[in-house]
């Protein structure tokens, strides 16, 4: 079996602690300590094929393993993301990067939005399309279940690229930005996931102290200068990660995870 991650190693590193390590808070537990980044947001042979599936190709197919979708992922994607997010973080700026390099990251950021073990269970994206409708995830085989991503994934990645784009900075005096087993959130006026995805504003932590907001607006595009920080902002996305992860939040801090949730007068 191989252990595949649905939130890449990579991401969590820019809300590490070290370069193995990240603060991770546990909803279902209440416990916040150190793990390793390669320890969770994976599932045994999460991006895998089924071996039937393979033994039935035809012979000049045959050469196809069962990972090829997590190791081109790897290659293909999160290693040219990566790089695409270092540029944006280091200059603190859209600017940095080119307009293919955008739609890339916005490619991406769909994906991930997609192709996690709960994105079923959110009822925005059954809404995108009624061919998704009442799919009962647990009886889909591997083989069925990345079909049913590629598929959302082709229906939703025009939803993120045709939208505005910003980017929102966070100065240390104004907190820092957690992030999640579910790192692209959805928010709306009641800071809740709604109905229909094309109509909410996206927030995606890109490092704590850069959030990447997609509004709703029927002009695609993206604004090279960042908005101003301010601690709202904070809050609000550290919210919203709460609220909308699955099951852990992670962050670069401690404090930070303590901090939100002391203003929520929850127990830590």
């Amino acid at each position: 079996m191989t252990w595949c991650h649905y939130v890449p190693q990579f991401y969590i590193r820019y809300f590490g602690i070290n370069e193995k390590q990240t603060i991770r808070y546990d909803r279902k537990t209440g416990v916040i300590i150190p793990v390793s980044i390669e320890s969770f947001c994976g599932e045994e042979d999460f991006f895998s094929f089924d071996k039937e599936s393979l033994n039935n190709l035809p012979k000049h197919l045959r050469w196809i393993d069962k990972d090829l979708v997590e190791t081109q992922l790897a290659v293909h994607i999160e290693g040219p993301v990566d790089s695409i997010l270092k540029k944006i973080i280091q200059n603190g700026s859209l600017s940095s990067v080119s307009m293919n390099e955008i739609l890339m990251l916005l490619e991406w950021a769909a994906w991930i939005f997609i192709a996690n073990p709960t994105s079923l269970a959110i009822h925005s994206i059954s809404c995108i399309t009624d061919r998704f409708k009442n799919i009962d995830r647990s009886k889909l085989t591997n083989t069925e279940r990345l079909q049913l991503f590629t598929d959302l994934h082709k229906e939703i990645t025009p939803v993120f690229q045709q939208r505005g784009w910003l980017l929102q900075l966070i100065d240390p005096e104004h907190g820092h930005l957690l992030s999640s087993d579910r790192p692209v959130m959805l928010g709306g006026k009641s800071l809740q996931e709604s109905i229909q995805l094309s109509n909410q504003t996206i927030f995606f932590p890109l490092s704590p102290s850069l959030l990447l907001v997609g509004n709703n607006n029927p002009v695609w595009g993206y604004a090279s200068k960042p908005l101003e920080s301010k601690k709202e902002a904070a809050l609000l996305s550290n919210i919203l990660v709460l609220d909308q992860a699955y099951r852990y939040v992670f962050a670069a801090d401690r404090n930070d995870i303590d901090s939100l949730l002391n203003t929520l007068k929850l127990p830590a």
